[in-house]
């Protein structure tokens, strides 16, 4: 299963790393040192299942960019992370159908289940 995960945040990686050894992932890392375009293609080409998208990499561009990968890329799962504590981003993120909303500093553990969870179901997707 591949993750694409747009963040440079220690901790996240560090968990990803941990369950890519462990369930056998695919995980591609990128800092989204782009234009917000390239960054969308880049997701697109990749076909992830899984996206982890660090707000911090791409306001304010970052409801944008869901609603355009969305668009591309229907089947995708997207885990968000933000240090943005206000209803206004809830607000503008929660119509495209994120499967995980964290705000940073992220709990670890929640963090871990939401995304073993989030494999599982697209596990039994491909399976059936």
């Amino acid at each position: 299963m591949k993750i694409l995960a747009l963040s440079k945040d220690e901790d996240i990686i560090k968990l990803l790393d941990s369950k890519a050894e462990i369930n056998c992932l695919e995980i591609t890392y990128s800092q989204a040192q782009k234009s917000p375009y390239d960054v969308i293609s880049d997701t697109c080409s990749a076909q992830p299942s899984i996206l982890i998208l660090d707000d911090d990499l791409l306001k304010p561009n970052t409801s944008n960019f869901i609603e355009s990968v969305k668009k591309l890329c229907q089947s995708i799962s997207i885990i968000f992370l933000t240090s943005d504590d206000s209803i206004e981003l809830g607000r503008k993120i929660s119509p495209f159908g994120v499967h995980y909303y964290a705000i940073k500093p992220v709990d670890v553990n929640n963090f871990s289940e939401a995304l073993d969870s989030l494999i599982n179901i697209k596990q039994k997707n491909l399976i059936h």
